[in-house]
């Protein structure tokens, strides 16, 4: 595994080059351009919002605008991160059977490119936080447990690699995976706290919360907002069980992604 990450570093400069392609070629004759990267998940932050004034839904006390943009954008990260890349390959055949290079290098390619547009939501929810913190008056504490952020993005990032290396290798063969992806990311949103309080769930019980948890998506969503929003350390026993099933998941699909690439151009 130390030779393929080193692998990857001597073609950084095509991973580069086909990063700024990928992003160029997707907001390319466009008039919002970038700005689609916090439409999409404010739009959809906006449709809880509503159904929220129809019937509350727990956001820890604060402002719905702020929590529920705060886990939509999340979601939006990590979604659009598994559907664009998981069929980069396919989406790439022609230059996979044309010439060689580490595989690897177009699924990280798309999901540098999502990151992108995560770190554009990003400021725009900071801004949001500091117009309810100032202008509004929401207690809204900054601390140093905001460090944590780069750490937490870490571990979903890795998580996302994990997922797209082993299903982009196993959508080469079988076509289903990009069909079944999409559905699977809207069942596993509801299975989140990306619209609601995790809180929620330990309300009605501590046992279902405790088997909650072990979806890494939960303590990664929650851990954002409690650092962002709360101002306190996230817990670090369920934050920690996510890291460790996303570096588990990843250093296996990379594993297997390694041992199956070499039959990707004769497959496609």
């Amino acid at each position: 595994m130390i030779e393929s990450l080193r692998e990857i570093w001597r073609f950084r400069e095509l991973l580069w080059n086909i990063t700024l392609r990928e992003f160029t070629v997707r907001y390319r004759q466009t008039f919002l351009g970038a700005a689609w990267a916090v439409l999409q998940p404010l739009s959809l932050t906006l449709v809880f919002m509503f159904v929220s004034f129809l019937r509350p839904l727990p956001s820890d006390g604060k402002p719905y605008l702020i929590f529920g943009f705060g886990g939509m954008m999340q979601w939006t990260f990590f979604a659009t991160s598994l559907n664009m890349a998981i069929p980069s390959l396919v989406a790439n055949s022609s230059l996979v059977k044309k010439i060689y290079f580490p595989r690897e290098v177009l699924p990280l390619s798309t999901i540098l490119v999502t990151f992108v547009d995560f770190c554009i939501s990003f400021v725009v929810l900071i801004g949001l936080i500091l117009y309810y913190k100032y202008h509004v008056g929401t207690e809204i504490p900054f601390t140093p447990y905001l460090l944590l952020i780069p750490v937490i993005v870490a571990v979903q990032i890795i998580l996302a690699l994990g997922i797209t290396f082993f299903f982009s290798a196993v959508n080469v063969t079988y076509r289903d995976v990009k069909y079944a992806v999409p559905l699977a990311m809207q069942l596993w949103m509801f299975a989140s706290p990306v619209i609601y309080s995790a809180s929620a769930v330990r309300d009605k019980s501590e046992t279902l919360y405790k088997i909650y948890m072990l979806n890494p998506m939960a303590p990664i969503v929650t851990s954002y907002r409690t650092v962002l929003l709360d101002g306190r350390a996230p817990d670090f026993t369920y934050l920690g069980i996510a890291a460790l099933v996303s570096v588990v998941a990843c250093v296996l699909a990379y594993s297997y992604f390694k041992r199956v690439d070499s039959r990707f151009a004769d497959i496609l």
